[in-house]
């Protein structure tokens, strides 16, 4: 781990020294020491390597179509329609609406994942389910 800490001046790195250092410390007179010298630039002395540039690449735009769905969109209001007429019609049409529910793996249709709609509303259509599309 490396820790930098910048001081603006001697005083200001004497007096955190003195609040925070676990250790004593002396310090000489700054005067004693000189003032403190900046190491060159790397750049300027010829040190510094720099890595070539790479070339900007020019990428044409594609266009990007959404896929048109496969089928007929379907809401939950929709299945929720057809469920209730197919359960108007009696006791067979519920148990067979409550098997197909069930075989989705979902105890009502609002906790059914939107990617089966389709596929359940196929479902409901063979028990004679009728869908506005």
């Amino acid at each position: 781990m490396k820790v930098t800490l910048e001081f603006d001046s001697w005083d200001e790195l004497t007096q955190w020294m003195q609040k925070n250092a676990t250790v004593e410390v002396e310090f000489p007179d700054p005067e004693l020491i000189g003032p403190a010298k900046k190491a060159p630039d790397p750049e300027l002395i010829g040190l510094a390597k720099k890595a070539p540039e790479p070339e900007p690449v020019q990428e044409e735009p594609q266009a990007v179509e959404a896929p048109a769905p496969a089928g007929p969109v379907y809401t939950l209001d929709m299945i929720a329609g057809a469920m209730a007429d197919l359960i108007d019609q009696g006791k067979d049409k519920m148990a067979q609406v409550s098997a197909t529910i069930q075989k989705y793996g979902v105890p009502a249709i609002n906790e059914l994942d939107p990617a089966n709609y389709a596929a359940f509303a196929e479902d409901l259509k063979a028990l004679g389910g009728k869908f506005d599309e």
